[in-house]
């Protein structure tokens, strides 16, 4: 997150005259070894939210519904 503080804050800057009033969604890749560790692999600024099966399309359909539930958009 710290890699990508730049990129969003320039975006924000760029495009608003106020904090807290827009925000992003970044897709994380992350590998699960054998002893259940995460490796983080790489961060997407422009996740695809296309659905390649009925499991990938619940699962973004409620990811974009919690994001919406956490910034107050019903």
């Amino acid at each position: 997150m710290i890699t990508l503080e730049p990129h969003v804050y320039n975006s924000v800057v760029g495009y608003f005259n106020q904090r807290n009033c827009c925000f992003e969604v970044f897709g994380f890749d992350v590998l699960i070894d054998k002893d259940f560790n995460a490796w983080l692999i790489e961060v997407n600024i422009l996740p695809s939210l296309s659905s390649s099966s009925q499991l990938d399309k619940k699962i973004k359909t409620m990811l974009l519904g919690d994001t919406f539930n956490l910034v107050g958009i019903p």
